[in-house]
């Protein structure tokens, strides 16, 4: 089992995405509802994987990326996020992102990008 982490303010997001990715059957699935919260699982609990959504009420998903690079470069982290501004996509690539995502998306299609990024670890 993989784990992996969920950080997404909304609720309902946050549940189906971990629903969805439950149901694939090989991940260990933690969640939190913010920035803060996220980066103190991926201190304590090591996370592989990390889905993060950029707009947050604690603090922004790119400084949340900026802090996870300076803790593990080797955790892949897949952006999502209801932004339009093509900025957010290129810092996050910039920093290292495995993917990105913009709501809503296919759920299939991330499932697959989950998978991809599961099977880069190993």
């Amino acid at each position: 089992m993989i784990k992996l982490l969920i950080v997404e303010d909304e609720s309902a997001m946050r549940q189906l995405l971990a629903q969805v990715l439950t149901e694939e059957g090989r991940y260990e699935i933690v969640e939190a509802d913010c920035g803060a919260r996220g980066l103190e699982i991926i201190k304590t609990q090591a996370p592989r994987i990390v889905i993060l959504d950029i707009k947050m009420p604690d603090m922004s998903g790119m400084d949340v990326l900026k802090k996870i690079r300076q803790l593990d470069e080797t955790i892949r982290v897949i952006i999502i996020t209801i932004l339009t501004d093509m900025s957010f996509e290129v810092g996050a690539e910039r920093l290292g992102a495995y993917d990105f995502f913009r709501k809503p998306f296919d759920i299939q299609a991330f499932k697959n990008a989950v998978a991809e990024a599961a099977d880069s670890l190993s």
